[in-house]
Order: structure tokens, then sequence, then C-alpha cells
């Protein structure tokens, strides 16, 4: 069985072992379980007939076969990447708003997402267009207390520059710059968050200054990036925001967030965070590959003891489906998503053995 602990009013996801227990009756309505055969007709049950099942009658008409496996949360991947440039300095109080509005952020969400942490530019100061190697903080469990740490012991600084167009670059091209959230180094869908107040004033050269429109290399990278499998989200902070710019992001990002988040203080900051983040709850799970006997077509899932219909292909948006060919791989569909991500789901359990309820 598969817990599902709220945190606050949010869903944590933890991944136990699923002892699968069978109830499954016969086909008939009487009990299937299957005995040791005491009776001596050499069927391996204690029913006194000779077919192979534990009712007493003389069909073989038992459904259900007692199978025990393992369900996994499969994580999402979230990269936030902070505009740390010299307008997040001014007024004094806009980077420290962001800063605690984040640190809370991901307190909130601690144990539900593989966190990675970037800034642009990483060496503030002096008119900087500079991007390093590697991130931060790539994509791993169990970093939002180091990444709550560093916001703490770092800021921005006046005359630092706007290297947007070179983070995504970086991303795109360089291996060893985050492989933990651009490769499957780590499992999970992979979303970069990106937390700004402006444009890009570096552009893909690295020289400073805010003459140019960089839109155009924005929209660009951000189509790359979807192509490589990270979507893109934008939350646009405070009310000076470059709607032109962080809007075209958004629109090409891949997400239902097809316009960016507005943000203008630190209580609308820490809403739009919460609103991303409990929308991109994933909805998939990994199960270790079953007994060779284990039939696929034999399986139910369940929230909270009620049974979520199999819906392949999510064609009706309600139930399950597999999610890859091995069928080891279950994704939970529009509707039944929603009811994990809402919140109000305890328990998520499987069982193998039993024909699978499908949508009508």
């Amino acid at each position: 069985m598969l817990e599902m602990k709220k945190k606050t009013r949010w869903l944590a996801l933890v991944a136990l072992m699923v002892p699968v227990a069978w109830s499954c009756e016969s086909a008939d309505g009487k009990a299937g379980t299957v005995d040791r055969d005491v009776d001596g007709d050499g069927d391996g049950d204690a029913d006194g007939d000779t077919d192979t099942d534990a009712d007493t009658d003389s069909d073989s008409d038992t459904i259900c076969d007692e199978q025990d496996f393992t369900i996994e949360y499969l994580p999402v991947k979230l990269m936030v990447l902070v505009d740390f440039s010299g307008s997040m300095v001014l007024p004094a109080s806009k980077y420290q708003h962001a800063r605690n509005a984040i640190k809370n952020w991901l307190e909130l969400y601690e144990g539900q997402f593989l966190f990675g942490f970037n800034t642009y530019p990483d060496a503030p100061g002096g008119g900087s267009c500079s991007v390093s190697n590697p991130v931060w903080f790539d994509c791993a469990p169990g970093q939002e207390q180091a990444i709550s740490a560093w916001l703490d012991a770092n800021a921005p600084q006046v005359g630092s520059g706007d290297p947007l167009v070179m983070e995504m670059d970086r991303l795109l091209n360089d291996p060893a710059y985050a492989p933990g959230f651009m490769t499957d180094a780590q499992p999970g869908e992979p979303y970069l968050m990106i937390v700004a107040d402006g444009d890009d004033c570096c552009g893909p050269y690295g020289n400073y200054g805010c003459a140019n429109d960089w839109v155009p290399e924005l929209v660009q990278r951000t189509g790359w990036l979807l192509q490589a499998g990270v979507r893109t989200l934008v939350i646009g902070y405070t009310e000076n925001a470059d709607e032109v710019a962080l809007g075209a992001i958004a629109a090409a990002g891949g997400t239902e967030f097809d316009t960016f988040v507005p943000a203008l203080d630190q209580p609308a900051l820490e809403e739009a965070l919460d609103t991303i983040a409990s929308a991109i709850i994933s909805c998939s799970f990994e199960l270790d590959e079953p007994d060779a006997s284990a039939d696929p077509d034999n399986v139910n899932f369940y929230f909270d003891d009620v049974v979520v219909p199999y819906d392949e292909d999510c064609a009706a948006g309600t139930g399950w489906t597999w999610s890859n060919a091995d069928n080891t791989e279950v994704l939970f569909c529009e509707q039944a998503c929603a009811e994990l991500q809402g919140g109000g789901v305890e328990t998520v359990s499987a069982k193998f053995g039993c024909p699978t309820v499908s949508v009508e």
C-alpha cells in the first residue's frame, strides 16, 4: 500500500511496500482461498473435489491469485531558477521577500519534489553576465534545507546582469551543468521554474546591456528545452515584471500556465508557488516487475479502497493507464490525478489477480 500523508493542505507521497492480501471470491461467490491437500484427492486443497480451487463444486473458477509487489511514486524534478540581477536589490526588501517566500515553499513541499536550484547570474556584481559549471544544486532528494541556507547566505548585487539566454544554453549544451535535471541520472519529469522580474540584459554573448531585445532567443531556447523534455514555468515577481519577455517564455513552455503567473509581493509569490507546485505534482507510479505468473490484464488500483477504472491511453480522462510497454509504470489520468493533487486521497493500493475494472 502506498500511503499519502497530507502536509498542511498539500499532498505528500511516500513509497512503501505493498503486501497484497487477497480476499477475492470465485465466480460463483464462494471463497477462493487455496488450502493444502489434506483430503488425498491430489488437487492441493481440502474441499473433497478434484479441481484446483478451494470451493466445493467441480469447476476451476477461482479468479484471484496472490501476488506481492512494490509500488513507488515517480517524483517530479523541479529546477528553481531565480533572477539574481541587480534589479532584485531595489527596493531593498524585494530579494528578502522573495527569499522568504521560496524558503517557506521549500519547507511546505519538502520531500514532494526532487528540487534543484540555481541563480542567474551566479557571480553577481560588476555588470556580470556569468553562468558557471555546475548549477548550485542539481536535482536530487533532500536538498531543501541546504537550498534555504544558501538563500540566507547570498544576495544579488547592484549592477549584475540577467543572462537567462546563457543559462538556457548551458542547460541545453553542457552535459555536466545539471545532469540530474537534464538526464536520466535522476528519474522524474523535469520542470524549469523561473522566478524573475525582468528581461534578459545579456543575450547569448554575455555582453551586459539592456538595449537589445532577446525575446526571440528566449522563446527559441524555451522551445529547445521542451523538445528535450523540459517544461518551463514562469513567475513574474513584482509589479514591474517584464510582461512581454516573461509572457513569451511561458507561452512556449508547454504547460497549462501559458501566461506567466504574476506575484506582486511575498504573499502573492507564496500563492503563485503553491498554485504551480500543486498542479505539477506527479500522478505517475512505478511498480517493481511482478512475478512471471502475474497477468497485467488482471490488476486494479484503488484510492482509499475505491477502485479506479482502467482508462486506456487516458481516452476518457478519468482512470489510469499503463505509461510504458513493460506495464511497470502507471499514470493516473486527468480526473484521478486531480483527486491526488487535491489532497483528498489518503492511500493508493494495488492488486494483481482480479479482472481489471475498465471505464464503461
